[in-house]
């Protein structure tokens, strides 16, 4: 299931999850694209208005529900040698 940004909703990274928890055992394929604002990590940042790519399993076990993901998103910051713009794309793995 692919979910692509909308306006309407304001957080299209919320996923409800009430269905999976009644059902140890069900699981669930879910794939978002969208902006997510204020995501900076030590001077380097996500470009305002850039869409962040979440690709994510979630499995109901019991007591609770299990994630893993890969997130995809472009970032810039400032180079600490030269003090010039980088930018790149960044992956990383959720468990």
């Amino acid at each position: 299931m692919t979910h692509h940004h909308d306006a309407t909703n304001g957080r299209p990274f919320v996923v409800e999850v009430n269905a999976l928890r009644r059902v140890p055992g069900t699981n669930r394929r879910v794939h978002v694209v969208a902006p997510l604002e204020g995501l900076d990590v030590s001077g380097s940042a996500v470009p305002e208005g850039s869409n962040v790519d979440l690709d994510a399993f979630l499995e109901s076990v019991s007591g609770g529900i299990v994630v893993t993901a890969t997130v995809r998103a472009p970032w810039q910051g400032e180079c600490r040698r030269c003090l010039e713009l980088a930018s790149g794309m960044i992956e990383a793995e959720i468990c």
